[in-house]
């Protein structure tokens, strides 16, 4: 088995459970409760479930709250995003796959130019 680098790296904190415990205005509240103080205070905040696996493919996959049934899901966490920042990471995840399959692409290209030089 080849370590691989993740294809993402997460700049948010990752929690192991909704339930989880955090400091949220010098009071102790689950991740969901502060959430929903967020909300009543009009800020724009999600939790977010990230699902990965530990055998090839895609290394992290977001769940994006459509794509959740890509990969083995061998393991999930939670962040809190805004949805604004959500969709940029995604637009930016959907462009990075466009570059790989375009790069991808004219390797199979630059492949095939050879085989038929070396033919004639």
């Amino acid at each position: 088995t080849v370590m691989r680098e993740p294809t993402v790296k997460s700049k948010y904190h990752l929690f192991n459970k909704l339930n989880a415990k955090v400091y949220f205005m010098d009071k102790l509240m689950t991740l969901s409760d502060m959430v929903a103080e967020f909300k009543k205070r009009g800020i724009d905040k999600i939790i977010d479930t990230l699902y990965y696996n530990w055998y090839g493919g895609d290394d992290i996959v977001y769940s994006y709250n459509e794509r959740v049934d890509a990969g083995y899901r061998h393991g999930r966490q939670y962040r809190v995003i805004s949805r604004e920042e959500l969709c940029k990471e995604k637009e930016e995840m959907e462009r990075q796959a466009l570059l790989a399959q375009q790069k991808e692409a004219e390797e199979a290209a630059v492949i095939k130019a050879k085989a038929e030089f070396r033919k004639k």
